[in-house]
């Protein structure tokens, strides 16, 4: 967050305390004093953070994502969930998303004799990378399945393996990473 980051989401589980009480304090006290942080959760399995790793955060803007993801018969993942509503949760990036807009306006359609859509937002956003507009922004649901309350969506996969950036999280933890990469993102 100090090189300009708008959203740190940490796609790891801190479901028990660490063999180092000192780094769990770090954490902790990294944990109080940002906005903007979204951790990782699998509310299916029932795999929070552990408590004494959130003291002192009550008020602070602290999402939590569910990282679940449901494997084709062909053990290929084509589809993702953005809601768990059977057991209370949102999506991962999803949360990520919402952290980011701050405009969080979701809501579910019904259009073209059921088809099920999910709004993230109605408004007109503008990049603060690109300076440009863009909005509303929908996901349509892959299949739309009246019996059930989750939603899920496809994923595009754009590109090959690694052509999506990443950072390492031992490469922020050791601050050895290109503040550039992060700043307003």
């Amino acid at each position: 967050k100090e090189a300009g980051a708008t959203v740190v989401a940490v796609d790891v589980f801190f479901a028990e305390p660490s063999k180092n009480a000192a780094e769990d304090a770090k954490l902790n006290s990294v944990l109080q004093k940002y906005d903007g942080i979204v951790l990782a959760t699998q509310t299916s399995g029932k795999i929070f953070p552990f408590p004494k790793l959130l003291e002192g955060t009550e008020g602070k803007n602290i999402r939590f994502g569910d990282v679940t993801v449901m494997e084709d018969e062909d053990n290929v993942i084509r589809k993702v969930p953005l809601s768990l509503t059977a057991v209370d949760g949102a999506a991962f990036a999803l949360q990520a998303t919402d952290a980011f807009l701050e405009k969080f306006t979701s809501h579910i359609t019904y259009e073209n004799g059921g088809t099920r859509t999910f709004h993230i937002t109605d408004q007109k956003i503008k990049n603060p990378l690109t300076g440009k507009n863009y909005g509303p922004i929908v996901i349509p649901e892959s299949e739309f399945n009246p019996d059930r309350a989750d939603s899920e969506m496809h994923v595009n996969f754009f590109g090959g393996p690694y052509t999506t950036p990443t950072l390492s999280f031992t490469d922020v933890y050791h601050n050895t990473f290109q503040k550039d990469s992060v700043k307003n993102k």
